[in-house]
């Protein structure tokens, strides 16, 4: 990314990014993001996941984030976060959503996350938006997002590109980013941008793509701590912060992700350079 786009960063994001209890919350967070299977059964979506990623926004995956007001608006979560580390803060938030949605509601949607039960989720969240006064709040177009973010971060750390790329690759026919997308997630099997490679395949009854296919199917990637960790280093980047030496045991305390600091401090670079290569 061009030094031209870089903005005045609030102090708040550069203090809680590069925080111990942030960061290990974070890459935690995401280790679990990342891996969930999003079943999404009985949930009524609409559209492709290949739409609901280009309505992320265009370009990289991540770019959204240095544009101002998006930067004030992360600012404001990351300084919510901040605050919440404090006990009274929890409870008086609490007393908020219990005055204004009851403590039912709130204790349905965390059951409803518990047992991953979406559409009692949806209901759920429906009404308490309508409760608060957001009378056009979707919880069908949220959990359109949260799929297409997974998978736009799967793409990212795995592949190190972004989704669109390969969007508009497969639209254009190329089997090998049809394939990368399936790999990624299985609703690009029922995607539009994949038809066109899926159709010539049943038509040719091209076995060896079927076979690879196949293949994909049986052994999808594995998602865990160091992927989340190399998404951690991609938002770092993006604000030019760097991680201390400190941040690898909260963020790896295991030393699984990075067994040595000078695996810790490559992989930053590497993410460092990719970002400043776009």
């Amino acid at each position: 990314m061009n030094s031209e786009t870089t903005i005045p960063v609030p102090k708040i994001v550069g203090l809680v990014l590069t925080s111990d209890w942030f960061a290990g919350w974070y890459v935690s967070f995401l280790s679990e993001f990342l891996s969930i299977d999003m079943n999404f059964r009985n949930v009524p979506l609409k559209g492709d996941l290949s739409d609901w990623i280009e309505g992320l926004g265009e370009g990289f995956f991540v770019q959204w984030i240095p544009e101002w007001r998006s930067v004030k608006v992360f600012a404001r979560l990351l300084e919510l976060a901040y605050k919440l580390r404090n006990p009274n803060q929890v409870k008086e938030l609490l007393g908020v959503l219990e005055d204004r949605c009851s403590h039912e509601l709130v204790q349905h949607v965390v059951t409803s996350c518990e047992t991953r039960d979406f559409e009692r989720l949806r209901t759920t969240i429906e009404q308490m938006a309508t409760k608060a006064g957001f009378s056009e709040f979707s919880a069908l177009a949220l959990f359109a997002s949260l799929r297409a973010v997974q998978a736009a971060m799967r793409c990212l750390v795995w592949y190190r590109i972004s989704p669109l790329v390969l969007i508009e690759k497969a639209r254009k026919g190329d089997r090998d980013a049809t394939l990368d997308l399936i790999r990624i997630d299985r609703l690009f099997l029922v995607d539009a941008c994949s038809q066109n490679v899926l159709r010539q395949v049943s038509m040719a009854n091209d076995k060896a793509f079927t076979a690879r296919l196949g293949r994909i199917e049986s052994a999808r990637p594995k998602f865990g701590r160091r992927e989340a960790c190399e998404f951690y280093f991609y938002m770092l980047a993006l604000f030019r912060l760097r991680p201390s030496p400190r941040l690898r045991l909260a963020i790896d305390p295991k030393d699984k992700a990075f067994p040595k600091m000078y695996d810790f401090s490559k992989c930053f670079e590497r993410r460092c350079k990719e970002i400043e290569a776009y």
